[in-house]
């Protein structure tokens, strides 16, 4: 299995942050493992139903796929909040 096929089987937006913080949490372990031993360049995620192993050529790839793994989890939990503003007065702005 992938990490896609892993978030895009999440049953709710709450299981699908859930598992986008799973995929992090294991890149950033493996990112500390790279950091000592540039010649790693896989890791695996084992959660007891799924699991998934990639391989990756360097650390800036694995510090690229956090932050766009950050950046897909910052959506999903945006869409789970909503968008709000507030609207305040001109002069308290001043």
């Amino acid at each position: 299995m992938t990490e896609i096929l892993y978030i895009e089987s999440a049953t709710c937006l709450l299981d699908k942050i859930a598992r986008y913080d799973t995929i992090i949490l294991a890149l950033e372990g493996q990112s500390l493992v790279a950091a000592g031993d540039s010649n790693i360049g896989e890791y695996s995620l084992d959660d007891g139903q799924i699991k998934i192993k990639t391989a990756f050529r360097d650390i800036s790839s694995i510090t690229k796929a956090i932050f766009n793994f950050e950046q897909l989890r910052g959506r999903a939990f945006a869409k789970l909040q909503g968008q709000s503003f507030i609207l305040k007065p001109r002069r308290g702005l001043m």
